[in-house]
C-alpha cells in the first residue's frame, strides 16, 4: 500500500472571497459520476482543491458520485469570459486512481518516477475560482484529500486502508472513520471519531490547530507527542507515561556536535497501535465518545 501518494506544489493561491473588486460572478453545478477501473482495496480518490471545502460520504454503492458547486470571479467582463474558457473541471482516471482538480492554464497533473505530481503555479490576478465538493464514494476507498484556502475537510462513514488528509486554513473533522490516518492542518483543528473495529496507526500534525480524537471504548495506543505551547489530555488511564530521548550528531571540524530530541510517550491499554502527534499551539484530546 503507497501510503504518500500526493505530492503538492502550491506556488502562489489566492483566497476565493468575494471582495468589491471581483463583481464579476459565474456559478454552476456539476453533478456526475465514476467508477474505478479496477476494484481492488487499493483505489484511491484524490480530491487536488485549492478554494473551496471538501465532502466525503462512504455508502454501499460502487461508483463515485460528485456534486460540484463552481464560482468564477473577476474584475471585468472580459476576464470571466477568460475565466469560462480557461478554469474547469478535470478529472483522471487511471487503473485505481481518481484524480479530481480544477483544470487551468497555471495548474497541471503528471506522472513522475511512477507518482502523479499535482501543482498550481497561479501569478495572475485576471480571476478566481471556488470548487465545493460533495462526494459519495465506496465506502473501503482510500482517501487523499487536500484544501488550501476558504474551506474545510469533512469526512464520514469510511473504513478504508489509509485516510490522508492537509488543510492548510481550515479545520478537518472525520467521523465513523477506520485505518491508517495521516492528517495536517495549519490553522484548523482537527477532529476524528473512531469506528473501533479497524484502529491502525495515525500521524497527526498541526501548528495551530487542537485534536479532539474519540473512541467509544478504551483503545490500545502508544502515543508520542512533541508539543510547544500544549498539553495532551486522556480520559482513559495510561498504562505508562515516560519520556524518550533521541539524539542525533553529526561530525564537525573540532569535534561531533550531538542534537537530543525529548518526546513523551503515553501508553493507554497494550499499546498495540502507534500514535504520533506533533502541534506548537494546540491541546490533544483523548476522549471517550458518549
Amino acid at each position: 500500500m503507497k501510503t504518500l501518494l500526493l505530492i503538492t506544489s502550491l506556488i502562489f493561491t489566492v483566497s476565493c472571497q468575494a471582495g468589491s473588486n471581483w463583481k464579476f460572478k459565474d456559478h454552476e453545478t456539476i453533478q456526475t459520476s465514476y467508477q474505478f477501473k479496477q476494484q481492488t482495496n487499493e483505489n484511491t480518490l484524490y480530491v487536488h482543491n485549492i478554494n473551496g471545502f471538501v465532502e466525503i460520504e462512504g455508502y454501499d454503492g460502487d461508483t463515485v458520485q460528485v456534486d460540484i458547486d463552481k464560482t468564477l470571479l473577476a474584475k471585468s467582463e472580459k476576464n470571466l469570459q477568460v475565466a469560462k474558457k480557461e478554469a474547469w473541471f478535470k478529472v483522471v482516471n487511471e487503473n485505481n486512481e481518481i484524480h479530481m482538480f480544477m483544470k487551468t492554464p497555471y495548474s497541471k497533473l503528471e506522472l513522475k518516477e511512477g507518482k502523479l505530481h499535482f501543482q498550481e503555479n497561479n501569478n495572475t490576478q485576471k480571476y478566481q475560482y471556488k470548487m465545493n465538493y460533495k462526494i459519495k464514494v465506496p465506502r473501503h476507498t482510500n482517501l487523499n484529500i487536500l484544501a488550501v484556502n476558504d474551506g474545510y475537510i469533512n469526512i464520514n462513514n469510511i473504513q478504508a486502508q489509509l485516510i490522508y488528509a492537509k488543510n492548510i486554513n481550515g479545520e478537518i473533522e472525520l467521523n465513523k472513520v477506520s485505518g491508517e490516518m495521516e492528517i495536517m492542518t495549519v490553522n484548523g483543528d482537527i477532529a476524528l471519531t473512531y469506528l473501533d473495529e479497524n484502529i491502525q496507526n495515525g500521524r497527526f500534525k498541526s501548528v495551530n490547530g487542537t485534536f479532539n480524537i474519540h473512541f467509544t471504548k478504551k483503545p490500545d495506543l502508544e502515543i508520542s507527542y512533541k508539543t510547544l505551547n500544549g498539553h495532551l489530555y486522556t480520559a482513559f488511564d495510561p498504562t505508562d507515561v515516560s519520556s524518550v530521548v533521541q539524539q542525533q550528531y553529526k561530525g564537525k571540524k573540532h569535534g561531533i556536535k550531538y542534537k537530543v530530541k525529548r518526546k513523551k510517550v503515553v501508553t493507554i491499554g497494550n499499546g498495540t497501535h502507534k500514535f504520533y502527534f506533533k502541534t506548537i499551539n494546540g491541546d490533544i484530546n483523548i476522549a471517550k465518545k458518549v
